[in-house]
């Protein structure tokens, strides 16, 4: 489904059931003025790193890239990790655009329930097996929200609401009345697509290797500004290394 050596994320908001039933949002939006990107997934579901690196390609799929970005971390233990593959808890970022407009990300990855000891899972094995809970199905919960100069777009995996500028909706596609929407439907339904819809996983546009630099250095501009305190610019950290925008 993918050429050789192209990255291909799973599963992808923008290849969900919600986006590609929605209008085009640059098209019935007009010019964007605000991003939000919320997502949140369980501990043994995708890393955090990969919710931002996904979070950056959409929203540079959309706008341009970041002045600056000021970003917070809260990571389970207290420390910020050394590199993006380790990011674990949740992450608020706010970034301004070049081209005036702005971007909110608010990411989080549950923490795995800690694992009782035999002593204690023996003493207490009548009471836990009338109070505890089997453990629920836990939602693919990811949410984009844009807002234009002719009205606003929400959009899930499952489903949409476009409103105009006034505040009434013009379109959507409801929820579908099911059981909960799980991580592991959301990559069933992303491979589905691409099966189905062969243009879907290859569109040269979306992976050029600036494009994936510019994700990559927002990425790091996020852990960089947590680290600092301060808003980071990803176009420095580009230039620093050597990369034209």
């Amino acid at each position: 489904a993918a050429a050789p050596g192209r990255l291909l994320t799973t599963p992808d908001l923008t290849r969900a059931a919600g986006w590609l039933s929605a209008a085009d949002p640059q098209q019935v939006l007009g010019t964007l003025r605000s991003l939000a990107v919320v997502t949140s997934s369980g501990p043994d579901e995708a890393s955090l790193f990969a919710r931002l690196h996904e979070a950056w390609r959409i929203i540079l799929e959309l706008a341009s890239i970041p002045e600056s970005i000021d970003c917070v971390i809260h990571a389970p233990k207290g420390e910020l990790p050394a590199d993006l593959r380790s990011l674990t808890g949740s992450l608020t970022a706010h970034a301004r655009l070049t081209d005036g407009g702005s971007a909110m990300l608010q990411l989080h990855r549950a923490i795995a329930g800690a694992v009782a000891s035999p002593a204690s899972s023996a003493l207490n094995a009548a009471t836990a097996a009338a109070t505890v809970p089997i453990a629920q199905p836990i939602a693919c919960d990811r949410m984009l929200h844009l807002i234009g100069e002719q009205g606003r777009l929400r959009v899930t995996d499952q489903d949409y609401q476009l409103y105009d500028q006034h505040g009434q909706m013009l379109d959507e596609r409801p929820r579908p009345k099911q059981t909960i929407h799980t991580f592991a439907d959301a990559v069933a339904d992303h491979w589905l697509q691409i099966i189905d819809r062969p243009a879907l996983a290859h569109q040269p546009e979306r992976d050029t290797p600036a494009r994936q630099i510019a994700v990559l250095a927002c990425c790091h501009a996020c852990l960089l500004s947590a680290r600092t305190g301060q808003p980071e610019s990803p176009m420095r950290l580009m230039t620093a290394h050597g990369f034209k925008r």
